[in-house]
Order: C-alpha cells, then structure tokens, then sequence
C-alpha cells in the first residue's frame, strides 16, 4: 500500500521540478492540440514529449555513457606500471572566491581521488595538473592554482607538483603536457580523467614520443547500469534532469570527437 501510495506523490513532487513541470505542460498541450485536430502541430508536439521522456525517464543516456566507458571497466589500477608523472585533466574544480577553500568542486572531481590513489600506491612522486581559468570581477584565476594548496598538503613527502597553463580545451592540455614531458625527459605518463572522456583524451597523445597509461573514474554510466538502487530510479513516468547531464556529457564526448577531426587534432 505505501509503495502504490508513494508513487503518486514521487510523480508530483518531479512534476513541480522545472523539467517535469515543461513535460506536463506539454502533455496537456499534446492533447489539446489533438482534440482540436492539429496533427501536425500536437505530433510535433508529441515527439518532444518522447524525447524528453527517453532522455529524462528511462535508462537510455546512462547506456549511451556506459558504451564510452566500458573500455576502461574493472581496471585493476594496482597493476599498472610505475610511470614518469600523472596527468589529471581539468574538469574536477573550478576557482571560486565565494568558497572557503577558494575553489568549487565539480561532477568530475572523482579525478582528485582517483588521482590521490595512484600517489599513494606509489605509481609516480609526479602530479601535473590541467584545466581552465575561471573569471571574477574582471580578474581570472587559474582553476588548477585554486587547488594547490589542497594538493601539498595530501601529497605524500617527496612528491612534486607542476601546473599547466591556462587550456582552452583537452587539446590544449595534451600539447602543454607533451612539451613538459620533453623537457622532463619523460617517457611514460599516466593520464586521469573521466572515463567517457578517455578515449578521446589519449588520442591526442597519438604520434607523440610518451606512453599514455589511461586511468578512467567518474564511471556515472555504468554506475547507473549495475547499481539496483539507481536502476529504478532511472525510471521514471515524469523526467528529471539526471538523465539529461548523462546525455549532455555523452554528446559532448561525440560532438568533442567530430570537432577534434574536423580541426585535424584526431
């Protein structure tokens, strides 16, 4: 009885969230548009209700996500060999004067763990950061720099930091990091990021002299896929917005690859 009894109340309350309240709106407006014999317009209508529904209220973008990760699932990082430096890409936090620690940490700052797990298995005694500037009140600040402190005093003794400079893009910090590598003298590096994000990211390496050693985390698809808890919640007869930041990291992943082509970077 509770659970027939929580489902209406679960659909109300996503239906006051500003995604599910457009789909009911449009729902009506469906209808409506029905009933006074508008097919062409209530069809129209209709498709952005479906598609608002698969990408808001089904499984199907953390499948879409899931298939740019599933490369780099049951990675036994232990395993993998010592290298020259670690490379974790920007993404993870973003400068910020209004929080206390002087940054805000994002969706993907599962970087910063997996990241501090590698130095503490003693794959390298070198992290490089990556990353992109962020802008307050005219003044811009390295979001990498915002994070240095927090880095020194959790790395283990011994271990060296360096920053690279403002990127614009994953292009930009591949470039940066494979001029550091020359200088250093660097052959091999491990290379930290999102794992649907991977697959672009070490392909920018391709042609240089450095061996790229992927490390994926931020495995929010395939989370999705084998968690029961969130499998049924995916489900859902009013969308949320969940889904639709799974598939906006997906088509960012794909849209990323075709631009990156287009430019002659892949």
């Amino acid at each position: 009885m509770d659970v027939w009894w929580g489902l209406p109340v679960r659909m109300m309350r996503m239906a006051t969230e500003p995604l599910g309240f457009c789909w009911v709106l449009l729902v009506v407006l469906t209808i409506w548009l029905w009933r006074r014999r508008d097919r062409g317009p209530a069809l129209a209508s209709a498709m952005i209700v479906l598609l608002l529904s698969l990408f808001g209220g089904t499984p199907l973008p953390w499948w879409l996500l899931s298939r740019l990760e599933a490369p780099y699932v049951g990675q036994m990082v232990a395993d993998l060999p010592r290298v020259d430096a670690i490379l974790m890409l920007g993404g993870g936090e973003s400068a910020s004067r209004m929080e206390p620690v002087g940054y805000n940490a994002l969706n993907a700052s599962d970087r910063f763990l997996t990241a501090v797990h590698l130095l503490d298995l003693g794959k390298s005694d070198r992290l490089v950061l990556g990353g992109g500037s962020s802008t307050f009140d005219g003044d811009e600040l390295l979001d990498s720099e915002a994070v240095l402190k927090w880095w020194r005093s959790r790395m283990p003794g011994g271990s060296r930091i360096d920053v690279l400079p403002h990127s614009r893009n994953t292009f930009d910090e591949a470039r940066s990091m494979i001029r550091l590598a020359e200088e250093r003298g660097w052959k091999r590096i491990a290379l930290v990021t999102s794992a649907a994000h991977l697959g672009r990211a070490v392909a920018l390496f391709r042609g240089s002299s450095l061996q790229v050693v992927p490390v994926g985390c931020d495995f929010d698809g395939s989370f999705h896929l084998r968690s029961a808890h969130a499998w049924r919640n995916a489900w859902c007869v009013v969308p949320r917005e969940e889904g639709f930041h799974a598939g906006g990291d997906w088509s960012h992943e794909w849209v990323g690859i075709l631009m990156y082509r287009l430019r002659g970077w892949l």
